[in-house]
């Protein structure tokens, strides 16, 4: 009797059945779209994090430590070396992929003989530089820098620099 009431209602009153039939079904979709695009998103968010990875860099805050120590104080009683056992806490961490450490060093040649660099070029270069025994920015004409490996090197893996001849050192290389 009542599904009999309900059909009879439907019939009576078509427009309004009609209009609200559109109504619930652009509802409907409405949801699902929005729910699609939460979906998309997430999954977009999940691959540029993992195409884009992160890198870090364990180095000293300079304007932190120049404005923490004492009036007169020198540089090397303030800055301590960043020891191995110290980077090793934190390449065991879960989140770690790989890392690689790196030292660099300038250095002076007198068979080579420096670039020199434009004006505007400078001001785009680092500031600061090798240090010596009392922290003292050291001059040079050259800076070397050594690293673990050179798998992970941003330059080589964004192809900034490409290997044009001979290969990348390996572990097999150590000690030879």
């Amino acid at each position: 009797m009542v599904l009999k009431n309900a059909l009879l209602s439907i019939k009576k009153n078509i427009g309004k059945t009609i209009l609200l039939f559109v109504l619930m079904a652009l509802i409907a979709n409405l949801v699902i779209a929005g729910l699609s695009i939460k979906e998309a998103t997430v999954k977009s968010i999940a691959q540029i994090r993992e195409s884009l990875g992160n890198e870090v860099t364990l180095s000293y805050n300079m304007q932190n430590i120049m404005k923490n120590r004492e009036k007169g104080e020198s540089m090397e009683s303030v800055v301590q070396d960043i020891s191995v056992s110290t980077a090793d806490l934190l390449k065991d961490l879960d989140h770690v992929k790989n890392y690689n450490y790196t030292v660099t060093v300038g250095v002076n040649s007198s068979k080579i003989d420096p670039v020199e660099m434009k004006e505007s070029t400078q001001n785009n270069a680092p500031q600061g530089g090798p240090q010596d025994s009392n922290n003292q920015v050291q001059e040079s004409d050259f800076t070397v820098s050594g690293n673990t490996t050179m798998e992970y090197l941003t330059a080589f893996t964004n192809e900034n620099y490409v290997l044009k001849k001979g290969r990348l050192l390996s572990t097999e290389d150590q000690k030879t």
